[in-house]
């Protein structure tokens, strides 16, 4: 059996899946969960040892033949496979079945962007410097600007990922998480003590008093592009 839960960075992915595997040593996995950083960020190690390993890395899926061998593979097991996954690509769809989205809605617009920002910086400025000259300018120019840019495009991925219809069989939603609605994911039991120790470390990030940040995810609400935005922040 295989289930794959997709999430992009800053929607608490790593520690919802490592709270069930937590609570389930029974379930096999491409990561291996380890203890929050000080930033609130879970680091879940990749398991090698999976077949689906690659599944786990931002940008490793190359070869959709080989990788749909590897899921036939593991959907035939009898074992129960909890995987992590960042791939949108529409190759994936075929399996929306077997696909858990972790979502959010714009309520929370802030908090994930602020969260990305906070705990992706590295890998989100690499991505950035990569694929948008814009950035790599203001990087050279202005380091404030970059960062507020960088926010920027994340609010937009986000705002855009949250008003998508994802063809996932099953979602679990940030919102619920946070307060605590759920008392299983998916009829699977959650390490309570990861979810508390998540949460107080998350606190900065839900408490965290930003005037632009807010702005600009507002302004994102409305569909208001960077050119205006910018001439908007102090």
């Amino acid at each position: 059996m295989l289930q794959i839960f997709r999430w992009k960075g800053g929607y608490a992915g790593e520690t919802i899946v490592s709270s069930i595997l937590s609570a389930n040593p029974d379930l096999v996995s491409n990561i291996v969960h380890n203890e929050l950083s000080e930033n609130g960020r879970t680091i879940a190690t990749n398991n090698k040892a999976h077949v689906l390993s690659s599944l786990a890395e931002w940008d490793a899926v190359h070869d959709f033949d080989v990788l749909e061998e590897k899921i036939e593979q593991v959907i035939g097991d009898d074992q129960t496979h909890i995987v992590k996954n960042h791939c949108y690509h529409p190759f994936l769809d075929k399996y929306s079945d077997y696909i858990v989205d972790i979502i959010s809605t714009n309520n929370l617009l802030s908090f994930t962007t602020l969260a990305n920002f906070n705990k992706m910086y590295d890998v989100t400025s690499k991505i950035l410097r990569e694929s948008n000259r814009f950035y790599r300018m203001l990087e050279q120019r202005d380091k404030n600007e970059a960062d507020y840019y960088m926010i920027y495009n994340i609010a937009l991925s986000h705002y855009k990922h949250n008003c998508a219809e994802h063809k996932s069989k099953n979602k679990i939603l940030l919102d619920k998480w946070i307060d605590l609605q759920y008392n299983n994911i998916l009829g699977y039991d959650f390490d309570r003590k990861i979810y508390k120790r998540w949460q107080e470390k998350n606190n900065y990030i839900v408490n965290e008093s930003n005037v632009n940040v807010e702005k600009i995810c507002d302004l994102v609400k409305q569909q208001v592009p960077y050119s205006k935005i910018r001439k908007q922040l102090v």
